[in-house]
């Protein structure tokens, strides 16, 4: 069997489902078949473009 290869919006829509719709990884992965291990990866991918850096700002602030 070969490797699965998913669209980058299918793995982007999971990814959010997760952070801000609070799913679980288990519950993703029940529900659209695919291994745990494959979404902990998009998540951490991922999670870094999706989420803005708030340290970014906090470094050039005056105060």
């Amino acid at each position: 069997m070969g490797k699965k290869i998913y669209e980058k919006s299918f793995k982007e829509k999971l990814v959010k489902l997760h952070l801000e719709e609070g799913r679980s990884v288990a519950s993703l992965t029940k529900e659209y078949g695919l291994g745990q291990g494959s979404l902990n990866i998009w998540i951490k991918k991922l999670s870094q473009r999706m989420q803005p850096n708030r340290n970014r700002n906090k470094r050039f602030r005056i105060t």
